[in-house]
């Protein structure tokens, strides 16, 4: 169930992010080892069928059709967390609902006439869905009264549910059938390798991801888990983290980064990159990210029940097992010859003060349809979230 959580100002950390518009007026950040880079992007991409937000409001239209029928019921609605494999939880679909809901001016509530709950999964292996949505209507009893099923057919948004961890990008390029077989595997099969605490989808694997931990002075690596094949890491309730992205190539890579499903760019300030939602990793680079971002220069720490002010309204709280999935794209260079050096500025790097960071800006294309992996690992939650209203 989704409690509200207080709005308490969050420590900060700065990584700054540039928003320079270059020749087709778009801009995305990119990082490098200890700086930014800008991206072009040209045709950025409309809401295509089977995307997670669409799939989501045809599901709460559908909810609240079947309840206005109902005198009785009002308009209050209980949210349960829905799960899917591997122990899996989505804090996108839970934003979603909770938005269409309360367009529709309803609230959610710890008790009510109707709760949601269900289930998502890997799609069929010869059908057209990435995932499936299995979503119950249940009454006040707990007996269910109705049923819901949603297909997703994007490949972003079904990689973002599902948080499988694999390796595409070696050999010939995946068409998209073979790449929603080959996550179906990821998921059904889950496996995952080390190399010290970086976290790989294949030994020979040229992307990995770190999770650090903030101590009050310094990142240190946490140790993995992988025992069940799933990658684990061990963040306590409260401290501050964050991931580190290797790009071991000679080319630019494109990376999405989510948490629970939801964008580090979510809740950005500036509508494109929460639009876009993606960043270019310089070659042979491992730059650090620390937060989500906020605007201009400004973010705000990760951090395991509070996101930073901006997020923390929004997001709600999702018990249990919590998700950290890092989405890597095919990058191609932008040959229109936009290409500058903005330059650099090096600042203190003490917990909470600004940092500035190097920023270069590499024009670089980066399609949201051509994944070629993913890695993903898991984070314990606490059942009840730390920072709720005094009494509640």
């Amino acid at each position: 169930m989704f409690t509200k959580t207080t709005q308490r100002p969050a420590r900060r950390i700065v990584a700054c992010i540039a928003t320079v518009a270059i020749a087709c007026g778009l801009a995305i950040p990119g990082i490098a080892q200890d700086g930014v880079q800008d991206a072009v992007q040209q045709n950025a991409g409309g809401q295509a069928a089977g995307k997670l937000d669409t799939a989501i409001g045809s599901l709460a239209q559908d909810i609240m059709k079947y309840m206005a029928a109902d005198e009785a019921a009002g308009k209050s609605i209980v949210l349960e967390t829905l799960r899917g494999p591997n122990r899996t939880v989505s804090g996108r679909v839970a934003q979603l609902l909770r938005t269409e809901f309360e367009k529709a001016e309803y609230k959610i509530v710890g008790g009510g006439a109707y709760t949601v709950t269900g289930r998502f999964q890997t799609g069929e292996r010869d059908g057209q869905s990435v995932a499936r949505f299995n979503v119950q209507l249940l009454d006040r009893s707990g007996a269910q009264v109705n049923e819901y099923q949603q297909e997703i057919t994007d490949l972003r948004d079904g990689v973002n549910l599902l948080a499988p961890t694999f390796d595409a990008s070696q050999g010939p390029a995946q068409q998209p059938q073979q790449l929603k077989e080959t996550i179906t595997e990821a998921v059904e099969k889950p496996n995952v390798f080390t190399a010290n605490s970086v976290i790989k989808a294949t030994p020979d694997s040229p992307y990995g991801i770190e999770i650090l931990v903030w101590d009050g002075t310094k990142y240190s690596p946490t140790p993995v888990d992988k025992s069940a094949g799933v990658a684990q890491c061990d963040v306590k309730p409260t401290q501050e983290f964050a991931i580190r992205v290797h790009n071991e190539t000679n080319e630019f890579v494109g990376a999405q980064i989510t948490l629970d499903g939801i964008n580090m760019y979510a809740f950005s300030k500036n509508s494109f990159f929460r639009d876009f939602g993606r960043m270019a990793i310089f070659p042979k680079q491992a730059p650090l990210i620390k937060g989500w971002h906020d605007q201009a220069d400004q973010s705000f720490s990760f951090k395991v029940t509070n996101y930073g002010e901006s997020a923390a309204a929004k997001l709600g709280v999702v018990e249990g097992v919590g998700t950290i999935t890092v989405t890597f794209f095919k990058a191609y260079e932008d040959k229109s010859g936009n290409t500058a050096n903005i330059g650099s500025d090096q600042a203190g790097v003490g917990f909470g003060t600004p940092r500035k960071m190097v920023y270069t800006r590499v024009p670089v294309k980066i399609p949201a349809n051509e994944i070629i992996g993913a890695i993903s690992v898991q984070y314990a939650r606490p059942v009840q979230p730390l920072d709720l209203p005094d009494g509640g």
